[in-house]
């Protein structure tokens, strides 16, 4: 019964290279529950429907830290570990989709769709990166799925759809990143777009975000560095880097848009604008 009792034990420690703090795995869970409703009063109050992918996300990450958890306590159940790995690693496409709308709708709206101001027609933008984004979920759903299996060469092979799906995603969303620069110093150089017709705050949420979102791909490509089925990267075997450099950036990148929520600016027409309003939190954007 003990040997029993020691082998599941040790369950955790090969499903994650190391034994899981159950404490982080539901705190973060709450964190992101939390983060989730202030995001959905926020889509709700301001009736900006476009963004439901961002709540979305954040409930599915969220999810993923409660399974975390889960696997740890029932960890001879393998299907719970993939569930987990699956939302942890998946669920973060849907932030970077949220910016991608973001901008094609801002530029839409307050510049048209004019091909001077943007490396790829805004209309297109939000479609052209969410399949690339698509693409990559495919590839890392895939890899999260293989995690689990006991054949060596799957898990290997799981290892390589992660990473190629990792750096495509990182690529795309830099190249997204490079767009959004070019638009920013286009418009700034045409002398039509001042501070009260062009929501600039956006541009600047765009960045915070963006910041952030690159920290976590670039951890997640380098953690996947010289890591086999017998031994796992530094990064990869040590908790507290994925805390650090992928669960606390994301948290970043998305809670920004609790007190600044791009809803409330992208519905007003540019003629209208007002970068006092632009810049305004929670309790002066709520109406219908």
């Amino acid at each position: 019964m003990s040997d029993s009792n020691s082998t599941l034990s040790n369950i955790p420690e090969a499903n994650f290279g190391y034994n899981p703090n159950e404490a982080a795995a539901i705190t973060i869970g709450v964190l992101y529950l939390v983060l989730f409703l202030a995001l959905s009063l926020r889509l709700y109050l301001s009736r900006s429907w476009w963004g439901l992918c961002l709540p979305i996300g954040v409930a599915a990450f969220s999810s993923g830290f409660f399974l975390r958890q889960a696997s740890v306590v029932n960890a001879d159940n393998l299907g719970i570990f993939v569930a987990s790995q699956f939302f942890i690693i998946v669920s973060p496409a849907t932030f970077l989709a949220f910016n991608y709308i973001i901008y094609g709708r801002m530029m839409r709206t307050f510049a048209g769709d004019r091909p001077q101001y943007s490396l790829i027609r805004p209309r297109f933008v939000s479609t052209i990166f969410v399949i690339s984004d698509f693409f990559t979920f495919v590839l890392q759903g895939a890899a999260a799925g293989l995690s689990s299996n006991d054949d060596p060469s799957a898990t290997n092979l799981a290892r390589i759809l992660l990473k190629i799906g990792l750096i495509l995603q990182l690529v795309s969303y830099i190249f997204f990143v490079i767009i959004v620069i070019h638009s920013h110093r286009c418009l700034l150089n045409d002398k039509s777009y001042g501070v009260g017709n062009f929501p600039w705050i956006l541009i600047y949420l765009l960045y915070f975000s963006s910041v952030f979102i690159v920290i976590r791909g670039a951890y997640r490509i380098a953690e996947q560095e010289n890591s086999t089925d017998d031994h796992l990267s530094f990064l990869l075997s040590h908790e507290v880097f994925f805390y650090l450099l992928d669960t606390l950036p994301l948290f970043l990148a998305t809670v920004i848009y609790v007190p600044f929520w791009p809803g409330n600016i992208l519905k007003r027409d540019n003629g209208n604008l007002n970068s006092t309003v632009s810049l305004t939190p929670l309790s002066q954007n709520q109406e219908p």
